[in-house]
C-alpha cells in the first residue's frame, strides 16, 4: 500500500482544480450547486479524471455526494466509500 493522506480544503472547486492537476489524486464532497462547480467540473473532467456519485454513477445531477479521482484511484476511492456506509 502506498502512503496516504486526507486533506479537507472545505471548497469542492479547489478540489477539483487540485485532481485535475494532479496534486490529489481523489477526493468526495456533498453534492454542490452547479453554478458554483461549473468550471472546476469542466476542468476536471478535461483532465481525464473521473465523476461520480457513490455508486460510480456518472449521473451525478441527483446524488447528495460527489466522487473525483484519478482514473487510477476511482475504483478503490468507491470502495473506500461504500466501506462507510456498510
Amino acid at each position: 500500500a502506498l502512503p496516504a493522506w486526507v486533506q479537507i480544503s472545505g471548497c469542492p472547486a479547489l478540489d477539483m482544480a487540485h485532481v485535475a492537476s494532479g496534486r490529489l489524486d481523489a477526493a468526495w464532497c456533498a453534492q454542490q450547486p452547479e453554478t458554483a462547480i461549473a468550471a472546476a467540473r469542466l476542468i476536471l473532467l478535461e483532465s481525464g479524471a473521473l465523476l461520480g456519485d457513490p455508486q460510480g454513477n456518472p449521473q451525478v445531477q441527483q446524488s447528495k455526494e460527489l466522487l473525483f479521482s484519478n482514473p487510477k484511484c476511482f475504483k478503490q476511492l468507491l470502495k473506500i466509500r461504500q466501506t462507510l456506509t456498510s
